[in-house]
């Protein structure tokens, strides 16, 4: 035996409303804007070497700050960095002209 419900479609919206409104989407956590010198590795993809180099440099640019002996790094900071230093990839066909250029100026 089915049972067949007739609701009114005034009833029946305020039934989803009500549901939906139950549901909820958990919020990402905030990450923290100070980071380690571990999480400047991973979000860089470079070894500590390459950081302690960079940060050590007189004529760099990268951002760092020194808390006593620590270093000290802020994520939005490296993130603008690493945008303000990624290089576009070229075409291939301006590559290889530069490519020849250069070649034809050493068989000179």
């Amino acid at each position: 035996m089915e049972i067949i419900l007739q609701i009114p479609d005034s009833e029946l919206d305020e039934l989803l409303s009500k549901y939906l409104n139950r549901i909820t989407i958990p919020e990402k956590p905030e990450e923290p804007d100070i980071i380690s010198l571990e999480e400047v590795c991973s979000l860089t993809g470079r070894r500590k070497p390459w950081v302690y180099k960079k940060t050590s440099e007189d004529n760099s640019d990268f951002p760092c700050q020194r808390f006593g002996r620590r270093l000290v790094f802020s994520r939005k900071d490296v993130l603008a960095w690493m945008k303000k230093n990624t290089v576009r990839k070229q075409p291939n066909e301006i590559v290889l002209k530069k490519l020849q250029t250069s070649a034809s100026k050493k068989l000179r």
